[in-house]
């Protein structure tokens, strides 16, 4: 997980935000494909994200509640609160915030251009 959580950052900083910086502008000023390219991008880190922490909920965090003492545990809550106090509370509350609002938000279709399965990664039929 350690490994995934680094190939995540850099392809997100590299490739994430390399896209997104050419495809904000050409979506801003309405150029012909911008919006299914920017769509595409989106979603592309969104499935990353989701994937991953899919794997954390599933079997990360079940596995280590059977492993770890409730002392370890105690611990790593404490050692996670002087993160959150690190970045600041107002900073964790608004990304949680902003977590739970993805959520919610309804993924438009994309163009018939797109892979089978709509998102060009081969999982469509």
């Amino acid at each position: 997980m350690e490994t995934e959580h680094r190939n995540i950052e850099a392809v997100v900083r590299v490739l994430g935000v390399v896209a997104l910086a050419k495809q904000a502008p050409a979506y801003a000023q309405d150029r012909p494909g911008a919006k299914e390219g920017l769509l595409k991008t989106l979603r592309g880190i969104l499935d990353l994200y989701q994937n991953h922490i899919w794997k954390e909920d599933a079997v990360v965090f079940p596995m280590a509640d059977k492993v770890l003492t409730a002392a370890d545990q105690k611990e790593l809550t404490e050692q996670f609160a002087e993160v959150d106090q690190a970045v600041g509370l107002d900073v964790v509350a608004r990304l949680v915030t902003f977590a739970r609002s993805l959520a919610t938000i309804p993924l438009a279709p994309l163009s018939s251009a797109a892979g089978s399965g709509g998102c060009n990664c081969g999982c469509g039929p």
